[in-house]
């Protein structure tokens, strides 16, 4: 595997990661993606049940990015204040962040804990009638506080560079999946700083 596509790359930079070249699978480049992780109480973790807006992280170290429609949940109050004030602060918005972590799950591969925590109890017959490829592996690449909860990729993806990206809710735990465009477009979907003061200002000027 030669790594991710230029524009791939090119959108973890812009989002303040680094990329390390990697020779592996799928698996091992995403793994290899860092972000910088902020200071707790900058951007909410999850977990269930979630709290929105929650300042500590718990110990986590998984970071969280902003979604480009923001503006459509903010609330008329803070509409009104950004105006009043001339600015908005990251921290004033806790709704929606998508959380970037990586993680392998193997519920349908045998003699794994997945397997042994999960047999039996979840079926691949969507995933399999999406992606063309039954009881594949699972690389969750990241979560969120609201539907769906999971983004995740399959680790035999043959499209490497740039690889589609599924997700699934815990209600409906892969029962339910759907694919949410490619890699490239899931990290488009994600706010740099430069990105998130643009959209203030349109805001504040609106």
């Amino acid at each position: 595997m030669a790594g991710f596509s230029p524009e791939v790359e090119q959108r973890i930079r812009a989002l303040g990661g680094t990329v390390t070249p990697c020779g592996g699978g799928l698996l091992e480049c995403l793994t290899a993606v860092r972000f910088q992780v902020p200071p707790a109480g900058t951007r909410p973790c999850f977990g269930y049940p979630y709290t929105p807006g929650r300042a500590n992280c718990d110990g986590q170290d998984a970071p969280a990015f902003l979604r480009h429609d923001f503006a459509d949940y903010l609330e008329a109050e803070q509409i009104d204040a950004a105006r009043e004030s001339g600015s908005m602060a990251l921290s004033d918005v806790s709704y929606p962040f998508v959380q970037w972590k990586v993680e392998l799950f193997t519920p349908w591969e045998a003699e794994t804990a997945d397997n042994e925590e999960w047999e039996g109890t979840i079926d691949d017959t969507a995933i399999a009638e999406l992606t063309g490829r039954p009881s594949p592996q699972i690389i969750f690449i990241a979560n969120t506080g609201s539907w769906p909860n999971y983004y995740f990729c399959v680790g035999d993806d043959p499209y490497t560079t740039d690889p589609a990206v599924y997700s699934t809710d815990h209600e409906v735990l892969f029962s339910e999946v759907e694919q949410q465009g490619h890699l490239s477009d899931f990290l488009a979907d994600l706010l740099t700083e430069h990105e998130f003061n643009t959209i203030v200002a349109q805001i504040v000027n609106g």
